[in-house]
This record gives C-alpha cells, sequence and structure tokens, in this order.
C-alpha cells in the first residue's frame, strides 16, 4: 500500500504563463512588469473568487488548484475572455498573453504545496494552449464537456516531457456556444451548485435477497459486524465519507482516488478470511466500482455522471472484486499494491460514452501487473515487441552462421593444412554471407 503518511486529494490543477514574456520585458521592462501585475492581481480575484487556490507565484507564471474540473475551466474561460478585451487595440507584438493548461490529478499535499504527474501534466499542457488559449488534458475534458458554453478542439495525444505515458489534449474554443445547442445541459452556471472532484465508491452486497431469505438474522448479524469491524473503520482510516447507506450496500466519497482504491482492496482481501468458515453458497461478498468524478454535493447526497458510473461499475465487478474506471485507473499508476485487467470499454446503462473499465485482481503476486491494457497505452510494448520478433531470429541466424563458418574452417584447415590463409578467409566469408 502508499505510505499512509503522505495526503493526497483530488484536484484540478491550473497552470498559466506568459506568452514571450522575456521578448516583452526586453523591449519595456518596467511597463511590461505594471501590466503582469494588474494582470496576476485579476486572475488572483477570479481564483479565488471561484473557490480555487493560489499555491504558488513564479515570475510571470502562476499555480492554482480547483477541487472542480468544472469551476476550473469555466475560470479560467472568464480570465481569458477578459484578458482578450483588455488587449483589443494593442499591438500584437506588446499584447501580455497568457497560456493556460488544466488538469486532472490525485496530487500529493506538503506543506501547502501540491506535487506529482498531475502537477507536471498541467505545466506541459500550458505550453501546448495557443496565446491567450487554453488546453486541458483528456481527464478535464471527460468531466467538463457539455456541462459549459464552450465547444472543444481534440488536438490528439501529444508526448509530453518526463512524462510517460501520451497525454490526449483538448483546446478550449473560447466563442460561446451557439443558442439552442443543448441549451439547458451546456449553460449550468457552475457557480449555482456546489462541485468538487471525489472518487466515489460504491459497494453492494452479492444475493443479498437469497441470504435474507435463508438467515434473515444471521445475515444481518454478520452485516453489521463487518460494518462495525472491517469496512467502517476501513473508510474512516482511508478519509472517506459515508455518504448513504442501504441494507446490502454503501456509498461513499473519498477525496483521493488511491485512498478509494486501497479502502477497497483492504476490505475485500479481509473478508475472504472473514468469511473462511461459511460454506460458499451462504458466505456474504460484496461488489465494488470506483469512478472518478466532477460531482454536485446538495446538503447529505451527491449526484451525477459519476456517481451513476459508479454504481454501474459495481455491477461488473465479479463477487468479492473490484472495478475501477479508466479515469481511477490513470491516477493508480505505482500507488496501489494490486494488478489491473482491462474489460475494454464497456456501454452501460443511461450513460451515453461507453466506459473504459478495470479489474483489480486481489492476489498479492498480482500486484503491479497489467493485463490486455488499453490499446494506446502499450504502443510502446508493442513496437518493443516487434523489434524482438525481428531481431530474435537475425540473432539465431548469425549464431549459426557463424558456426557453420568456424567448422569449415577447421575441416578445411585439417585437410590442407599448407593452404593459404586468404583462402580459408575467403571461404568463411563466402559462408557467412550466405
Amino acid at each position: 500500500m502508499a505510505d499512509q503518511s503522505v495526503t493526497r486529494r483530488l484536484a484540478a490543477i491550473f497552470y498559466a504563463d506568459v506568452a514571450g514574456y522575456s521578448r516583452l520585458t526586453s523591449a519595456d521592462e518596467e511597463g511590461t512588469h505594471r501590466i503582469l501585475s494588474t494582470y496576476l492581481d485579476l486572475i488572483t480575484a477570479v481564483i479565488e473568487g471561484r473557490g480555487g487556490n493560489v499555491l504558488h507565484y513564479a515570475g510571470d507564471a502562476i499555480l492554482a488548484e480547483f477541487a472542480s474540473a468544472v469551476v476550473a475551466v469555466s475560470s479560467a474561460v472568464e480570465i481569458q475572455r477578459d484578458l482578450a478585451s483588455r488587449n483589443q487595440g494593442v499591438a500584437d507584438d506588446r499584447k501580455l498573453q497568457f497560456r493556460v493548461g488544466i488538469n486532472l490529478g490525485d496530487v500529493i499535499v506538503d506543506r501547502g504545496e501540491i506535487y506529482g504527474d498531475g502537477v507536471n501534466v498541467a505545466a506541459r499542457l500550458e505550453g501546448l494552449a495557443d496565446p491567450g488559449g487554453i488546453a486541458v488534458s483528456g481527464k478535464v475534458y471527460d468531466e467538463v464537456d457539455d456541462k459549459l458554453d464552450v465547444a472543444f478542439e481534440n488536438a490528439g495525444e501529444h508526448h509530453v516531457k518526463n512524462i510517460t505515458r501520451p497525454v490526449r489534449v483538448y483546446r478550449v474554443l473560447l466563442q460561446p456556444v451557439a443558442a439552442g445547442r443543448d441549451a439547458t445541459e451546456r449553460h449550468v452556471a457552475p457557480a449555482q451548485v456546489n462541485r468538487r472532484l471525489a472518487a466515489i465508491l460504491v459497494a453492494d452486497m452479492v444475493g443479498f435477497s437469497r441470504l435474507m431469505e435463508a438467515d434473515e438474522a444471521g445475515t444481518i448479524a454478520r452485516q453489521k459486524a463487518h460494518r462495525a469491524e472491517l469496512i467502517d473503520p476501513a473508510i474512516a482510516a482511508h478519509h472517506g465519507r459515508i455518504f448513504k447507506t442501504t441494507g446490502d450496500g454503501v456509498l461513499v466519497e473519498f477525496a483521493s482516488a488511491v485512498d478509494a482504491v486501497e479502502c477497497a482492496v483492504e476490505v475485500q482481501r479481509e473478508m475472504i478470511g472473514r468469511e473462511a468458515i461459511i460454506a460458499e453458497k451462504w458466505r456474504i461478498q460484496y461488489r465494488v466500482g470506483i469512478n472518478l468524478g466532477d460531482i454536485v454535493i446538495d446538503d447529505d447526497d451527491i449526484y451525477g455522471h459519476g456517481v451513476n458510473i459508479a454504481a454501474r461499475l459495481e455491477g461488473l465487478a465479479d463477487p468479492g472484486g473490484v472495478c475501477v474506471s479508466g479515469t481511477v485507473y490513470d491516477q493508480l499508476r505505482q500507488n496501489v499494491q494490486a494488478g489491473c485487467e482491462y474489460l475494454g470499454e464497456q456501454a452501460v446503462k443511461n450513460i451515453g460514452k461507453p466506459v473504459r473499465v478495470y479489474r483489480l485482481p486481489l492476489a498479492p503476486q498480482a500486484a503491479g501487473a497489467v493485463v490486455g491494457e488499453h490499446p494506446h497505452e502499450t504502443r510502446a510494448v508493442h513496437r518493443t515487441s516487434l523489434v524482438r520478433a525481428i531481431a530474435v531470429p537475425l540473432a539465431w541466424q548469425a549464431v549459426v552462421a557463424f558456426a557453420i563458418a568456424a567448422l569449415v574452417w577447421v575441416v578445411f584447415y585439417l585437410r590442407f593444412p599448407n593452404a593459404p590463409l586468404g583462402g580459408i578467409e575467403f571461404l568463411v566469408t563466402l559462408v557467412i554471407a550466405y
């Protein structure tokens, strides 16, 4: 398991930097600094006014985090539209324009700073944005598409510095979406609802009705014991919050996808031992589904696609198993000691887009293994396999050729010990060439 002393949370990471800042300062250092200071104040006011947190200034750059991807993107759009209006009438070579990159990540929090691949990717996305533009990762796009009055341009997958996997990139088109195009869905005002990124865990007991029919009192007693002695303490230890319980199920929110998966793996592994003495037919087993989403919080309940997908993933899990979405899998990497098996893209009820699904084998020996990865994640592996497929046979052919050449040399030398050395070398060369 990951180090429990490390604090993690899901965040939408906002990174902005001025395009061509060195050129601007070399032309007019003091004037550029005055404009930069004004613009940084404006950007900070928007971020903090929408519930974001500015973490760091570095010259002309600013790093911030939001609890919601929707709010992060809508804030960036507001900032860029405001700066564009301020730059009207300014010569192109004197405009002070920011590039903005936004990513979603399960970050490490330490002494007021955030760290991890999520932050690094946000910084690389900023470099892929146009001056005055916004570039977001595929993870962000999946959470905000159809929730804002902007459109997106698919910029494809990009290999970025120090990030192993290619990053799916979308550019935000800042012109408002034409009226009448899914207007009720695309004009959600983020300020009117309380949103945040969360890892949602849904667990449900397998065959609850059958177990209750066979032994109602015994099933309830065992279920209560599992909750009191294992499930609820594990949720609390991994910083989860129980939002809803039913007779046989539970809905839990975590601030970190890593914490959610660690909790699920711990509970499912412990359940094997707790129910070992019970006949297999009558064992209590849970299915668990985990998703990452930009959810809506209303009093003591949570809503949104993120919750619905978690419930569908639970239905895809094996008894005693765990299924996670692709967005959760992307946050795990080496942080959780469990394997992953790619189940493909699944069409699930009431969800428009297919969901990338992974099963987590719970055996300790499966830790770190990934079976049947998503195609875009295995291109490098396929290239390696192709190289091996070509190189290995060629290597064996070379070995055989040298062996035959050596044998020819020995036989020839034994029969013709006085033969000129050049003739032997010529014969061996012919064998190797052949």
